[in-house]
């Protein structure tokens, strides 16, 4: 899947190597490119660092569990969040997504039904930004270089690693 000419980048938070390893390799497979994370503050890291375009996400984890972690990703980051877990009660369905969960899945699953919800999702994703008017790949804001494309910002040649927000708030410079 490509995506603004990159991969499609999905986040997988999940301790269960038994399921991130397979289940990181059949994603692969459809074409994005996938991080794991197999504890929570970790996941919640690398959500702020790598900026992906979708995170699957277990409720039950260690450092912090995945009712934290999306609150935190939803407070400055509108990425769209699966969960993925084996919390199956509707009571924990509702929690998920009233916390900011865009899909919910229990475990076990099918991951050809995972698949086309993956698609789904970021197909929602590319039809919002479809109404959006088209940015400047690339400009400037002093000292800093923003690529609205990749993401990414820069002070000179150095990377910066900015959250959600502090992207955008730069952007609309």
């Amino acid at each position: 899947m490509c995506h603004n000419l990159r991969m499609t980048t999905i986040l997988l938070i999940d301790d269960e190597k038994m399921i991130t390893a397979p289940l990181a390799q059949q994603l692969r497979q459809s074409g994005y490119r996938v991080i794991v994370a197999h504890d929570g503050r970790t996941g919640l890291e690398m959500s702020r660092s790598e900026n992906p375009d979708l995170v699957i996400l277990d409720v039950l984890m260690p450092e912090m569990d995945g009712w934290e972690v999306c609150k935190a990703i939803r407070q400055d980051n509108p990425v769209p969040i699966l969960m993925l877990t084996a919390l199956g009660d509707e009571i924990d369905r509702i929690l998920g997504l009233e916390l900011g969960a865009d899909d919910y899945i229990t475990k076990p699953f099918s991951t050809r039904e995972l698949r086309a919800r993956i698609r789904a999702l970021l197909r929602r994703v590319e039809l919002d930004r479809a109404g959006q008017p088209q940015k400047t790949a690339e400009f400037r804001v002093g000292q800093i270089r923003l690529n609205v494309d990749t993401r990414q910002a820069y002070k000179g040649s150095e990377p910066l690693t900015l959250r959600y927000k502090e992207f955008e708030l730069l952007s609309l410079l």
